[in-house]
C-alpha cells in the first residue's frame, strides 16, 4: 500500500513522510522503502526509547550526519537477540490519555 501511494504522490510532485511506529522493525522497512522511492523525504527515528535496544536488536541502522544509513545485512537488516530480549519482558504502560474529563483534545 505505501508504494502505491508513494506512487500516486510522486505523480502530483508531492514528498512523502510516512509515520514510523518507532520500532528497530518498522524503522528499517521504512528505511528500505526510503531508499527505492524518489520522493522519499524524511524518516522518524526513536534512538533513546530503552537503554537496552541495541543489546536486543543488532543491524539498527546507524545515523550518520543526520542521515540513516543503508542496511548491509540480510532480509530487512535487523536480527533479534532471543536471549536478550527474554532478560526485557513486556511491561504494560498506561497509555497517555488524548482526551480532557470535559471531552476536549489534550495535547501530547
Amino acid at each position: 500500500e505505501l508504494r502505491k501511494i508513494s506512487n500516486l504522490c510522486e505523480t502530483f510532485g508531492v514528498l512523502m513522510a510516512p509515520h514510523n511506529p518507532l520500532g528497530p522493525i518498522a524503522t528499517m522497512v521504512n528505511v528500505h522503502m526510503a531508499l527505492t522511492t524518489p520522493n522519499f523525504l524524511i524518516q522518524e527515528v526513536m534512538r533513546a526509547d530503552v537503554p537496552w535496544r541495541t543489546e536486543v536488536f543488532q543491524g539498527v541502522p546507524e545515523i550518520k550526519d543526520g542521515h540513516l544509513l543503508p542496511p548491509t545485512g540480510l532480509g530487512i537488516g535487523v536480527e533479534i537477540d532471543e536471549n536478550a530480549a527474554s532478560k526485557h519482558p513486556f511491561k504494560a504502560v498506561t497509555p497517555v490519555q488524548w482526551y480532557h474529563n470535559d471531552g476536549s483534545v489534550a495535547d501530547w
